[in-house]
C-alpha cells in the first residue's frame, strides 16, 4: 500500500492525520517495496564505497583534477590555463543552485 492510499484509508477511519501516522504510512510503503528498498540500500553503500576509494586514490597519487592526469600522460587537449578539465555537469549543478532552480 502506497503512502497516498494509506492516508486515504486512514482518513476514512480518523478525522486527522498526524506526523506519526504519516511515518507509519511511510514505513508500510517501504516494507511493501522490500526489493526496491534493499536495492537502494546496496546502491547507496556501493556509491559511498566508490567515493571513499576515489578520494583515497586522489590523496595517494596527489591528484585534484583529471587535468593533472592528462598532463602527466602528455595530453594538453581540453586543459585550461589552471591545468584543470572543465566539467559541464559540475558547472550546471552549481549554476542552477546559485540561481535557485536546484535543490
Amino acid at each position: 500500500m502506497g503512502q497516498k492510499s494509506f492516508a486515504r484509508e486512514w482518513l476514512k477511519k480518523e478525522k486527522t492525520i498526524g506526523l506519526g501516522d504519516h511515518l507509519t504510512g511511510f514505513w508500510q510503503m517501504l516494507r511493501s517495496s522490500k526489493r526496491t528498498s534493499i536495492a537502494g540500500l546496496v546502491l547507496g553503500v556501493a556509491c559511498g564505497l566508490q567515493m571513499f576509494v576515489i578520494e583515497g586514490l586522489r590523496i595517494k597519487f596527489g591528484v585534484r583534477n583529471a587535468g593533472e592526469i592528462l598532463t602527466r600522460l602528455g595530453s594538453d587537449f581540453g586543459i585550461s590555463v589552471q591545468g584543470t578539465v572543465f566539467d559541464p555537469g559540475y558547472w550546471y549543478v552549481t549554476t542552477q543552485r546559485r540561481s535557485g532552480w536546484g535543490g
